[in-house]
């Protein structure tokens, strides 16, 4: 089973930093059925994704054992019937019969004012059968944990982490919760693809990360591999993370991720920096 989640976060629009053009859908098909033929069949989507859900419905080979994830924002959680309607046109949408997880995109939707609707319909989901999990896809341990004691019918979350981050590598917490019964998977670790920019082409209002970045990148050249084959082998050794999610731009950048063989020598933290906070959360990027 790979140890890989396709993310669809950039089938729709010009997500991500490194971007400046969208995938065409000839392309996109070819990603898909790529991932497909080399035993990717976890897929992680959206409705916030615009058109990523019913691009990804129309090319996903489904004679294949399939899991998709999907995610509701705060808007679709405003009531029980809104959040039923907004998975049955998601299901509906991708042409299969129910959703692996459904993440809340926002911690906000489950600590907030509206928390007991949330949890009815979250709980209703799973009595109709159309959810396996639900769960949340989170930006910091906190969350986690506040959402996690809020409702513990949460079992499944996404939590970013990347070679140039390392803030919860280590984390006693979400071993714990793994250890539990949970399920956490690691996203972002790329962080949006600024980690493997062409350094010329990192944005100044991103200016600070760049000595990082190419002394990552002089690092990597070094001892013979790409950013993108560390990343993914930094990734595949954090001890509490279940599935990596990946997003690209290409077959061929798939077929790196997939073929990538890479490992990482004993003083590799030394060479590797870490970005600081301002930089590690793309929500506070001005660009």
């Amino acid at each position: 089973m790979s140890k890989f989640i396709l993310g669809t976060a950039n089938f729709s629009g010009k997500y991500g930093v490194a971007r400046n053009k969208n995938i065409n859908e000839k392309e996109l098909e070819e990603i898909i059925l790529f991932a497909q033929k080399n035993g990717i069949n976890h897929f992680d989507t959206a409705i916030a994704y615009g058109e990523a859900q019913r691009i990804l419905g129309r090319f996903l080979d489904k004679s294949e054992k399939l899991k998709i994830d999907s995610k509701i924002s705060d808007k679709e959680c405003e009531s029980i019937s809104s959040i039923i309607n907004a998975v049955e046109k998601t299901i509906e949408c991708l042409g299969i019969d129910k959703l692996s997880t459904l993440y809340l995109h926002n911690s906000k939707s489950l600590l907030g004012s509206n928390q007991n609707i949330v949890k009815a319909g979250l709980n209703k989901l799973i009595d109709l059968g159309l959810v396996d999990y639900v769960g949340l896809s989170a930006y910091t341990l906190n969350e986690i944990i506040l959402c996690k004691n809020t409702f513990s019918v949460l079992t499944r979350f996404q939590v970013p982490e990347n070679i140039c981050d390392r803030r919860l590598i280590n984390s006693k917490e979400l071993m714990e919760l793994v250890l539990l019964g949970n399920v956490i998977n690691v996203r972002s670790i790329f962080l949006q693809g600024l980690l493997l920019m062409n350094i010329k082409s990192i944005p100044v209002k991103l200016e600070e990360a760049k000595k990082i970045i190419q002394k990552f990148d002089f690092y990597s050249k070094s001892i013979g591999s790409t950013r993108t084959e560390l990343c993914i082998v930094y990734a595949l050794g954090i001890p509490w993370a279940s599935k990596i999610v990946i997003g690209v731009d290409s077959q061929f950048q798939l077929q790196e991720i997939i073929k990538s063989d890479a490992s990482l020598i004993n003083d590799w933290s030394k060479n590797i920096d870490k970005l600081d906070g301002s930089i590690v959360d793309p929500r506070t990027w001005s660009i």
